[in-house]
Order: structure tokens, then C-alpha cells, then sequence
């Protein structure tokens, strides 16, 4: 029996799991909207709808084109301290699906010419070997510090990887030479080196310098360091969109994009290795950070307030579903741009709206177009009836990584009568391998 001093309840309708908690997605029926809740009571008498028995409201997909100048924008006056993310989510969390019962035999990537459907070439044994000795002696030959690079064979590729890095910074004015503070902590700096294959085979030799931020303290030495991404869900949608409305599709990466955020902090660095003589003309000398640089907490968060700034400064409106989905509509013609940290993806049905957008975000970044379309790991193919996601890459070298492309498929998870022992060995598992293995599966699979 209920009385008076209970907690009132509330009638609602079980979507699925809470995302980022624990609890259940619950649709709040007097509110219309989508909570999320740990301690909640079925009704196990009550038996489930019947699927198609109650009509549903369907999304006006015409809504898409309606102008974004009348919708309020944010006061651009007052300045944010903080970063204010929709407290609910997205009222439309329908799957969307792309029909592909009549695929052609010839494909094109999003934006680019029809080409040969590689993918459905299976790779040959010879081609897996090669793939798994290039990425071995790649991670062979990077070093992990300033002094193994310099004692290595490839000593002058990574000099010079290192003064292109310099000499960013230096473009990008992310310090100034100051005298060094007495009783203050100094973050030291490092090189992180790293060797990249271009689409023509040839081997980059990548240097960058990081601040080792992991040192820092939250609420000393800085507040804030929560960046959103786009969540693949929108991604999908976004692709759904394109597909359905024949959009372009075209994709940009922003170059040393956390360079072009300021600091808020105050904070001292020690030069980077290897180049002290160039920052410190006489002892008793620290870098102070004018610049957000790579390696600390709120660097991220920094970038993210400095591009979406000036996505609105360009006339593109945030969605209140996603904090990394821009749109820019004016009736007729639409642009949507979704980012991933410094990976951009602009949808758009009209050429002279994308280029004039194109030469605004080029007018403050450095951008670089990408000839491929793939975005984190993924490849975009374009067909004649519809738009494809595939990973076969990733599946690829996840294979080449945890030595499985060798493997022969086998009955799982195992067949009974089989023998289930294994031989011992003294040699120690490395139970992180497992785990990293199945971090990169639950990704492979969302």
C-alpha cells in the first residue's frame, strides 16, 4: 500500500540501458521526453504492444530545409565559462537504414569517380604477410625518446620531422620566452614520434611535441578539460540524410588544430629536448604557454570553444541533439557539419554554399581535404541506390595486430568431445592484449 510520504511515481515506457550509467533509457509519457532511471518498477502483468498496432509519428524530412536565421542563436556577448551540453537527449532514436538490395557492380566513394569494388576482393595470404612485416618494421623503427632517435640509423629524417614541429609552434606563437618563476611548477615536455604510410606507399617521418599534462591537477591547475565528439548515432543519421537527400559528402582534417586555441592558465614549460639552446639563450629561462598544446587536460576543451566560435561566427547553428552537428539552412539549399575533434564532415546540396563555407573555415584553419573518404577508421562508399559503411581495413590490421591473420576459422566456442586442454608453458600472460582486444571489438561492433 502506498501513503502520502511516498515518492509520486511515474508511468513510462522502457527503451533500453542507460548509456553512460547505470540504469534504464525510460520514456516519460506525461512529459514527452526521454529520462534515464536506476530504480524503477515493471509491471510484469502487463503485456507488450503489438508491433505496427500504434501509429508513430514520422520525422517531415522537408523540416530539414527550413532557414536557421530565425532560430536563436547563443549571445556571443556573454562570455561561457562552461561548457553546456542538452541535458536531454534526442527525441528520435530510430534506427536508420540505407536500402541495398540491388547493388551495382561498380561503386564510387563519396564525392569522388566510380571505381572497382576492391573490397569485395578477398585479400590474399601473400597480401596479409606484407601488410604484417610493414606495420612490424614501422613499429620497429619509432623511437620512444629524444635520445633514441638520436642514436638511431634514421637520425636526420627525425631532425627534421622535429624542426618542421619547431617551426609550427613558432607560426602558431604557442610560447614566449620568460624568465623562470621561482616556486613554480614547470611541466616538462616530450617527443612523441611516430612513422605514417601515404596512399603511395611512401614512409612520413612524424614528430610532435607534447606537454606531459598528467601532472596537472584539476581545479589548480586548471577547471575544466570535457570536449564532446560527435556520436556515431548522429554520424549515421547524418549519412542516412545524405543518402536519402543525395547530399556531397567531402572530408577535412584541421592541421595542429589545438595550436590555434588560446590558454586560459597560466602555464610554464620546460623546452623541448634536444632544442634547449634554441629557447634558452641564458639559464633561469621557461616557455609560457600563450597556446593550447598537445598533452594537456583542457587543451581539447579549449580547441572545441575556438571552432564552434567560429562555425557560428559563419552562420552555422548547433543542434541542441549533438554539441559537434552544425546546419546552415536558408530554405532551399542545406550544409550539416559534424566534427570529431579535428576531423571535419561537411553534407551539403549546394556547390557555391559549400565552397563559400569551405573558404571561411580555410580563412582562419589550416585544412587539409582528404582525397579518401574515411572518417576514424571507417570508409564511406557511394552507390548508385544508396551510401555503405565499411571497416574492412580496421578488421584488417586488428587481425595483423593480435596476430590472428593466420588464423583458420574454427566451430565456436567449442566443439564438444574436443580435447579443451592446452599445453603448459612458464611463460606469463600478458592479460592486457585480451582486453585491448576486446575494447577495439566493442568499437568495431557500436
Amino acid at each position: 500500500m502506498r501513503n502520502k510520504f511516498d515518492v509520486p511515481g511515474r508511468r513510462g515506457i522502457m527503451l533500453g540501458y542507460a548509456r553512460d550509467r547505470r540504469g534504464y533509457r525510460i520514456y516519460d509519457i506525461k512529459h514527452r521526453k526521454i529520462i534515464e532511471e536506476r530504480s524503477i518498477k515493471f509491471n510484469e502483468s502487463l503485456k507488450g504492444g503489438t508491433l505496427g498496432k500504434t501509429k508513430v509519428e514520422t520525422w517531415n524530412i522537408d523540416s530539414l530545409f527550413e532557414s536557421t536565421q530565425d532560430i536563436n542563436e547563443f549571445d556571443h556577448k556573454t562570455k561561457v565559462n562552461h561548457l553546456e551540453i542538452s541535458a536531454e537527449p534526442a527525441a528520435n532514436e530510430n534506427n536508420y537504414s540505407i536500402p541495398f538490395e540491388t547493388l551495382d557492380d561498380t561503386r564510387n566513394t563519396v564525392g569522388g569517380e566510380i571505381e572497382t569494388p576492391v573490397d569485395q576482393i578477398p585479400v590474399r595470404r601473400s597480401e596479409r604477410l606484407k601488410a604484417k612485416q610493414m606495420s612490424t618494421n614501422l613499429a620497429c623503427n619509432v623511437p620512444n625518446s629524444y635520445l633514441e632517435a638520436k642514436n638511431s640509423a634514421d637520425w636526420q629524417n627525425w631532425e627534421f620531422a622535429m624542426k618542421n614541429e619547431l617551426d609550427s609552434l613558432n607560426k602558431h606563437k604557442v610560447w614566449e620566452i620568460v624568465d623562470r618563476p621561482a616556486k613554480t611548477k614547470l611541466v616538462k615536455s616530450n617527443w612523441v614520434y611516430s612513422l605514417k604510410q601515404s596512399d603511395n606507399g611512401e614512409t612520413k617521418y612524424k614528430a610532435r611535441l607534447v606537454a606531459a599534462g598528467f601532472n596537472q591537477i584539476k581545479n589548480k591547475d586548471y577547471l575544466e578539460s570535457y570536449s564532446p565528439v560527435v556520436n556515431m548515432e548522429s554520424f549515421r543519421l547524418l549519412i542516412a540524410l545524405a543518402s536519402k537527400l543525395n547530399l556531397m559528402v567531402r572530408f577535412f582534417d584541421v592541421k595542429t588544430a589545438y595550436l590555434y586555441s588560446d590558454i586560459e592558465e597560466t602555464v610554464y614549460m620546460l623546452p623541448p629536448p634536444g632544442f634547449e639552446r634554441l629557447v634558452w639563450k641564458r639559464n633561469g629561462k621557461a616557455c609560457k604557454l600563450k597556446r593550447s598544446i598537445y598533452g594537456l587536460p583542457q587543451s581539447g576543451r579549449n580547441w572545441y570553444m575556438k571552432i564552434k566560435s567560429e562555425l557560428e561566427k559563419f552562420g552555422l547553428t548547433q543542434l541542441a541533439s549533438d554539441n559537434c552537428v552544425f546546419i546552415k539552412s536558408d530554405g532551399q539549399n542545406v550544409l550539416l557539419l559534424c566534427m570529431y575533434v579535428d576531423d571535419l564532415v561537411i553534407f551539403c546540396n549546394n556547390d557555391e554554399r559549400y565552397q563559400d563555407t569551405v573558404n571561411s573555415i580555410k580563412s582562419v584553419f589550416e585544412v587539409h581535404e582528404n582525397k579518401t573518404s574515411k572518417f576514424l577508421g571507417m570508409e564511406i562508399v557511394k552507390h548508385k541506390n544508396g551510401i555503405s559503411l565499411s571497416q574492412s581495413e580496421y578488421i584488417e590490421s586488428l587481425l595483423v595486430k593480435y596476430n590472428l591473420d593466420e588464423c583458420k576459422s574454427v566451430k565456436t566456442p567449442i566443439v564438444k568431445g574436443e580435447d579443451k586442454s592446452f599445453p603448459p608453458t612458464n611463460e606469463l600472460i600478458d592479460i592486457t592484449m585480451y582486453q585491448k582486444l576486446i575494447g577495439e571489438l566493442l568499437y568495431l561492433a557500436k
